[in-house]
């Protein structure tokens, strides 16, 4: 019965959980998945990891080459992500030419890279703040919110999609 409401009333199903201050999974709102990472292994990428989120698992191999600068800026590299979701990580995605959730993907990496010295902390606020959100708790999401803070806690960037409210901005 629970998989049967679940499936026609999702957003009823977790506001269930959401008032407990819990998850179907019985990890608490604030509470992570078990985390994994494998660092090196794809051997034939300059750098590359494994990193495993309770069932999730995610493969990043990176690849760099050197390239003249700018000439407006001869004396600064720079970095140029780019993201590549493939069929094999999701049923969502398609061959062919990257689509908008990697070009979304490949500019915040890109932001965070520009911005790593960012140090303007505000407060954000939202009634329920869910860290580490499983695929289906994501989809069903009114609004999103990634931070990406340093090794020292220093705030690096935040980034929030989408026309979702948050009462303060940075």
């Amino acid at each position: 019965m629970a998989a049967g409401y679940k499936t026609v009333e999702p957003l009823e199903y977790y506001r269930k959980f959401l008032k407990q201050n819990c998850r179907p999974d019985g990890r608490d709102l604030s509470e992570f998945r078990t985390t994994t990472i494998n660092v090196g292994s794809i051997t034939t990428a300059d750098g590359s990891a494994l990193v495993k989120l309770g069932n999730c698992t995610v493969i990043c191999g990176i690849k760099a080459e050197f390239s003249n600068p700018p000439t407006d800026a001869p004396n600064k590299g720079y970095i140029v992500p780019n993201v590549d979701l493939t069929p094999l990580c999701s049923s969502r995605f398609r061959i062919g030419p990257p689509g908008e959730e990697a070009q979304v993907a490949s500019q915040f990496i890109a932001d965070v890279i520009e911005n790593i010295n960012c140090h303007n902390k505000k407060m954000l606020c939202d009634t329920y703040i869910v860290v580490d959100p499983t695929d289906e708790e994501e989809s069903l999401a009114t609004g999103l919110l990634t931070i990406v803070i340093d090794e020292d806690g220093k705030l690096c960037t935040i980034r929030k999609p989408g026309n979702a409210h948050t009462s303060q901005l940075l």
